[in-house]
């Protein structure tokens, strides 16, 4: 971006790089995805999310709507404390999952 942001002062800023693909079979039905639709955790068992604080203008951020078939990619970005470790990410959009429904991803 032309405007990058610098991670407040203790924190590091993690940048994942998401596909995300709808594989539901109603060809009516549509899916939106956002960056909002997930988060980070990692030692300290703590959510970290995108509205917590701003990563900057990132030109290619995941967000779309798409029909069965369809796919998206992007960039999710958030800010987490230097010292975690062990991190996941964390897929949980906020309409129509349950928490027993989350999906985790180890990151390196």
């Amino acid at each position: 971006s032309d405007f990058p942001s610098t991670p407040k002062a203790g924190t590091r800023a993690i940048l994942v790089r998401v596909r995300a693909e709808h594989i539901g079979t109603d060809v009516d039905e549509t899916v939106e995805v956002s960056e909002s639709d997930f988060k980070v955790t990692g030692s300290a068992n703590v959510l970290y999310d995108t509205f917590d604080q701003s990563c900057g203008f990132l030109e290619d951020n995941l967000s779309g709507e798409m029909f069965p078939g369809g796919s998206i990619e992007g960039y999710v970005c958030v800010q987490v404390p230097a010292g975690e470790r062990d991190l996941l990410l964390v897929a949980d959009p906020g309409f129509g999952f349950d928490a027993d429904e989350r999906r985790f991803l180890a990151l390196e």
